[in-house]
Order: structure tokens, then sequence, then C-alpha cells
């Protein structure tokens, strides 16, 4: 009989997945809560487990795996719940890739920055021609989208500071400087 190495580990074999019936109705209440938006943690909580016992679960998986185990009740569980969030993912990745080729627009603004990360290459410069060597600070506060649907004028406030450091609010165009 071959000798175990010196630093052998058995698997983790939690309790709660020993039994095949017990899991088979974890994983079916842990999957439907996934498929409801929930996430995996959030659905394990939801079909009674706690939200440590899963974190525990989780790093006991990436240990086995590690440890090159494969076919356990935790790593069949954990690709399961993989599973399920992935397809619960490419659920909605369709519906908005359908909205994409509806024409509508904040989606495609939405998956250009997000998916294909327009928003991190996306550079906002400001030049300003100073006559003096004053520091000159530019607050833009109170922004909305475009599209908002109110009718009321949207006012854009504007704080500055001038050399002598005091600060004023210019959110009334109507006053005289």
């Amino acid at each position: 009989m071959a000798k175990l190495p010196a630093d052998y580990r058995p698997p983790h074999e939690p309790r709660l997945l020993a039994d095949k019936l017990d899991r088979e109705i974890l994983l079916k209440k842990v999957k439907d809560g996934i498929n409801c938006g929930l996430t995996a943690s959030e659905a394990f909580v939801a079909a009674g487990g706690s939200k440590h016992t899963f974190k525990d679960w989780l790093r006991f998986y990436r240990e086995d795996v590690e440890d090159g185990y494969t076919g356990t009740n935790l790593i069949m569980f954990i690709d399961e719940l993989a599973r399920a969030d992935i397809q619960l993912h490419k659920r909605l990745l369709k519906a908005m890739w359908k909205k994409v080729d509806e024409g509508d627009t904040r989606i495609l603004m939405y998956l250009e920055d997000n998916r294909f990360g327009a928003a991190n290459k996306r550079k906002n410069t400001l030049e300003l021609d100073a006559k003096d060597d004053k520091a000159i600070e530019i607050n833009i506060v109170n922004m909305t989208g475009v599209d908002a649907d109110n009718n009321e004028e949207e006012a854009i406030e504007v704080d500055y500071e001038v050399n002598d450091g005091s600060s004023r609010d210019d959110s009334n165009s109507t006053e005289m400087d």
C-alpha cells in the first residue's frame, strides 16, 4: 500500500451535503432563489443556510479544487450553483441584446460603458484660460439625465473659489456680478 503524502488532507465533506435527498432539496431551493435574481449567497440564506456557512463552503471548494479533488458533493454542489448563475446571466444578456436590436439607446450606452469598457476609456477635460494666476475650482452638482421626464428648468449650480478664498453660489443667473 502506498504512503500518503505528509501534507495529505481529505476533501471537505459538509454534513448538510452528505445525504443525497437533503442535498438535492437544498440545491433546488438555492437554484430557485438564483433564478429569481438572488446572488448565490442570498439564495443559500433564503433556503435556510447561513451566510457564514456558504462562505466557508466556497473556501472549502477552492481548497479542494486546488488540491486536485473532483466529483465530491461539495464540488458538484458549487459547480451546479455556478451553472445556474451563468444561465440567469445569459437570460439577462439575451433580454438586453433584444432591447439593443429594438434600438433602445439607454441600453446601448449601458452596454458600451459596462460590457465594452467605454466608461473606463472616457476622459473628461476642462480647459480654462485665466488672466491672473488665480486658483479656480469648479464643482458641478445636481446633474440629471438629458431625458428627464420633468418639465421644470434644470439648474446647474457652480461653486467657484477665487484667490481670496471666498466662495459663492452662482445658481441665480439673474443676479448681477
